[in-house]
């Protein structure tokens, strides 16, 4: 199960605890099985496994996260903010949806914006293609 947490809601922790947020991005008609995969049975177990360390893992899956009224790029944008430094993209054969106006796909602009436009190193950006 994917932990789905509004943006205005933040994670509180007993002292002593941390809570790491892993921003999972590609196309979403590509890798529904990969993400999939991760929502059901990996990241459960890493949570778990975490949970022994007294650290809280929340998994940010956007695909049911941003509705028709919002602007994509930003809040994808600002939840790729809140998560950093960790960052999972999935790439496939599609480049995905882009939207009006814009020169980059949604997918695009993340991995622009999360890996290949940070300035400041040491981040855990991880791509499976």
């Amino acid at each position: 199960m994917c932990l789905q947490i509004p943006l205005e809601t933040e994670v509180y922790m007993p002292a002593g605890w941390r809570t790491i947020r892993v921003f999972i991005s590609s196309t979403f008609k590509d890798m529904q099985a990969e993400r999939d995969h991760l929502v059901r049975f990996v990241f459960p177990r890493l949570r778990a496994e975490l949970l022994k360390r007294r650290v809280h893992l929340v998994d940010v899956d956007l695909r049911w996260g941003v509705t028709s009224e919002q602007d994509a790029l930003s809040v994808c944008r600002e939840i790729i903010d809140e998560c950093r430094p960790r960052f999972l993209c999935m790439l496939g054969g599609r480049y995905g949806w882009t939207p009006p106006g814009e020169e980059r796909s949604i997918t695009a602009d993340e991995v622009y914006y999360a890996a290949l436009e940070e300035t400041e190193p040491g981040g855990y950006e991880f791509f499976y293609f």
